[in-house]
């Protein structure tokens, strides 16, 4: 199926396409009688039943979660048996977009960027869910100013905690199907070996990686092969923050290094344990 502009998809007009991919089309669209603004994504191609049962399952999971740093899904519903979803209209790219852009963010931004972020990967925790995706390409930004608001989206490949072992072994299999159960440069070791087994703590992995990326604009492992960034992260061998940008405070190279160890007991207990030492260290 082929979205185009003008199209009714529910109460929605498209009054653009944003992106396409082989199964999805994300819109930029108005409803009819309200006028407000939205997301709406849509599944196009439904050959590998994996893809609508992920594009359901986000739905579900976005629309649970309620916190100003994440993207909510407001509607939902199927043409032609296809579905689609509804979600918060973001005007200012993605976090990946804006690394783009301006490399590596100023340090007093990049800092109260990934507070945010940290604050609704803990709304996410608590609610039960492990995102299992945290990486720039999926954290969305709400305005184009000085201070944009960071919101995290696509929860296709999150993980519910409150899901019996082999219910979510289940979910990961049909995933693996789609496509790999995570990034490999955000990847927790533990999730490389069994997507199904991960606790909160291979999102606050990422959350290292992705503090490493705000303040120098490279992740630490990186490598045109998957297989060789995993092994690159057991090595746990990686430039310093302070080699890349000698202006940053040497308690960021400290908090990076523990989020990213390879053992989850070793990192971090919680997102509020994060943010305290934040706090601790005046970042």
């Amino acid at each position: 199926m082929k979205v185009h502009v003008g199209q009714h998809i529910g109460a929605y007009r498209v009054h653009r396409v944003v992106d396409e991919s082989e199964y999805t089309t994300v819109g930029e669209v108005r409803h009819t009688t309200l006028g407000t603004r939205h997301a709406l994504k849509i599944l196009t191609n439904d050959e590998v039943g994996v893809v609508t049962q992920s594009l359901v399952r986000c739905s579900e999971l976005q629309a649970e979660l309620d916190h100003p740093n994440v993207v909510r899904c407001t509607d939902r519903g199927r043409l032609d048996g296809l579905p689609w979803l509804v979600m918060d209209w973001m005007d200012g790219g993605s976090l990946a977009d804006l690394l783009d852009v301006t490399g590596a963010i100023e340090l007093n931004e990049a800092l109260r960027l990934f507070r945010a972020i940290t604050a609704g990967v803990g709304a996410m925790h608590a609610a039960g869910v492990v995102h299992r995706d945290l990486k720039p390409q999926n954290v969305l930004l709400l305005g184009t100013g000085e201070e944009p608001v960071p919101r995290i989206t696509d929860l296709a490949l999150a993980k519910r905690l409150d899901l019996s072992q082999d219910s979510e072994r289940s979910v990961a299999t049909l995933s693996t199907e789609f496509r790999t159960i995570g990034t490999p440069e955000y990847m927790s070791p533990e999730q490389c070996v069994d997507p199904s087994a991960v606790d909160t703590r291979s999102d606050l992995y990422a959350l290292g990686i992705m503090l490493y990326e705000l303040v120098t604009n490279e992740v630490p492992y990186d490598h045109p092969s998957a297989w060789k960034v995993l092994l690159a992260a057991r090595s746990g061998v990686y430039r310093s923050v302070a080699e890349l940008r000698p202006e940053a405070p040497p308690a960021i190279d400290a908090i990076v290094a523990r989020l990213i160890k390879n053992r989850p007991q070793d990192r971090f207990a919680s997102t509020d344990e994060l943010l305290r030492r934040l706090d601790l260290a005046g970042l």
